[in-house]
């Protein structure tokens, strides 16, 4: 799993609880989005029949990128699709900043 911020948090919590059901998995904290590291995710994927990308938003964001990459550059390491692991979509709040 590749995580950014407080999901890094949820990522461990789940490698975790697969650990006691016997599943090894591997977590990979992004401290920063940018420069992406795509050589330590390709290596993970090389490594791994299945992965995960775990962040807030499904959308537009880290998991999709993330997403995106797996899937040009790696796609013959999986045995399933990339899968993200996603908060529910909302509709952010915008501030008018005139007047």
């Amino acid at each position: 799993m590749v995580a950014v911020g407080l999901m890094v948090l949820r990522a461990l919590e789940a490698a975790e609880i697969l650990a006691k059901q016997g599943i090894s998995a591997e977590v990979i904290d992004r401290g920063r989005l940018f420069p992406l590291d795509k050589k330590t995710i390709l290596e993970s994927i090389a490594r791994r029949a299945a992965w995960r990308s775990r962040t807030s938003y499904s959308n537009c964001g880290f998991s999709a990128e993330v997403a995106a990459m797996a899937a040009e550059e790696a796609l013959d390491e999986l045995d399933a699709p990339v899968r993200r692991i996603c908060g529910l979509a909302r509709a952010a709040r915008v501030q008018s900043i005139a007047g």
